[in-house]
């Protein structure tokens, strides 16, 4: 018989899951892991950001298992103490099983050390006899497991390396909309509150096995599929830039607080809950001197975002910046004193490129028409900077009165570039 628990006297961290992928990754490896190693998982469910970061329940969600995750870049046991503690507590709160720890760098103390002053909780060990795993190595991981499931269940016609990435990106996908979903239904009128829907929205084990005994060969190779890859890409990109900052800043004696993490995390998950048609006005939107387009393999390597663009362009735009005027929906722009609008982008080009930029961008308005984001006055880039893009320009680039196109251009030129350090100074 299940045991009542008031989901409102749970601390779900729901609002800022989106920002740790890591969590999501890790919580899939352990599912394919329960499916391979104990047949009677079939029936189990996994719940996100509930009762712990994730934890493995059954029909009744009573907890059969709870997981705590964290992707910090030190490797002090002291930094994890307060995490361990919780971890221990809630085992108390709610009973089950067993209490995992999951750790995404190498530990100073040993697995055996912490057991011994945290005896009730263990540090998870990954089937390679690790006792962690980093954002590196956690896809290959879970890649090895989709194998292994394969063979266990006959299923060798799938067991090769570009279907298993496929797999791997659809049982994701799983796990990326169900926090979407709880989301949605926290803002619906008269939805669920995010603790509710977090403790509720539970996704069956059933749902992975379906999806790994399907043939997806048929949903594939279209935009898509690559735009969904895309998306994860991004969070992934969000994942390694936060990892990256906090031990930038340990390195420097500063700790990155909780407001800061909230800040980025909001605008993953404004990200996350785009539809198709505005995730690729989004990207559109970033990289206004180069074309977008996911038609094929090809446009998905050499037509889409960059790590480099999206991580210390754009994701340091918006660390470095005070809070946007209008979120990613309505544009994410900032306005000044002066009423003039200032919109982040991926251009992260040095600026003795300025004229070459320039003129990317004056092509791929020619060629693909492409319309000026929501009326900005300023591009903030890395590094770039001129007053108006038409002084970039040579003479040649010109338009006659008659092309319909002229005044989509002239809208283009009169807008300008500025560069991150000064958007500071300005937007105060």
């Amino acid at each position: 018989m299940a045991i009542f628990i008031d989901p409102e006297k749970i601390d779900s961290a729901a609002d800022s899951w989106s920002g740790f992928i890591y969590q999501g990754k890790v919580a899939l490896y352990h599912v394919l892991r329960l499916l391979i190693e104990e047949p009677q998982s079939v029936k189990y469910h996994l719940q996100l950001d509930s009762l712990e970061d994730f934890a493995i329940v059954d029909e009744d969600i009573k907890a059969i298992s709870l997981h705590q995750v964290k992707a910090l870049g030190t490797h002090l046991y002291n930094s994890y103490v307060a995490a361990f503690i919780k971890l221990e507590e809630r085992l108390v709160r709610y009973s089950c099983n067993g209490a995992y720890f999951h750790l995404a760098i190498q530990n100073e103390k040993s697995k055996a050390q912490i057991k011994a002053i945290h005896g009730t909780i263990d540090i998870y060990e990954y089937r390679e006899g690790d006792a962690y795993c980093s954002l590196n190595t956690i896809d290959q991981r879970i890649e090895n497991l989709i194998s292994s499931y394969f063979v266990a269940n006959n299923l060798n016609q799938f067991n090769n390396q570009n279907y298993i990435q496929i797999v791997r990106n659809c049982l994701e996908d799983i796990i990326v909309s169900q926090i979407i979903a709880i989301h949605a239904c926290n803002h619906r009128r008269n939805g669920l509150r995010l603790n509710e829907a977090a403790y509720y929205f539970t996704i069956p084990f059933d749902n992975f096995i379906i999806l790994l005994n399907e043939d997806l060969n048929n949903k594939i190779a279209d935009e898509k599929y690559y735009l969904n890859i895309t998306k994860k890409l991004i969070n992934k990109y969000y994942s390694e830039f936060a990892l990256e900052l906090e031990e930038e800043l340990n390195d420097e004696g500063v700790v990155l607080t909780e407001a800061q993490r909230i800040k980025l995390d909001v605008h993953l998950l404004e990200i996350n809950s785009l539809d198709k048609t505005e995730l690729i006005s989004f990207i559109k939107n970033l990289m206004p001197h180069r074309e977008f387009k996911l038609n094929t393999l090809f446009d998905f390597k050499d037509n889409n975002i960059g790590q480099d663009e999206f991580k210390n362009a754009f994701l340091k735009c918006l660390f470095e910046l005070i809070e946007p005027t209008f979120n990613i929906k309505k544009g994410l722009m900032w306005s000044c004193i002066n009423s003039k609008r200032y919109t982040a982008t991926a251009i992260y080009t040095p600026q003795n490129d300025i004229k070459k930029v320039c003129k990317k961008i004056y092509e791929n308005i020619i060629d693909n028409n492409f319309e000026i984001a929501y009326q900005s006055d300023f591009l903030i880039t890395k590094d770039l900077e001129i007053d108006l893009i038409e002084n970039g320009l040579n003479s040649q680039m010109k338009v006659s009165d008659e092309d319909d196109r002229k005044n989509n251009i002239t809208k283009w030129s009169k807008v300008g570039m500025v560069k991150i350090e000064t958007a500071k100074k300005i937007l105060r």
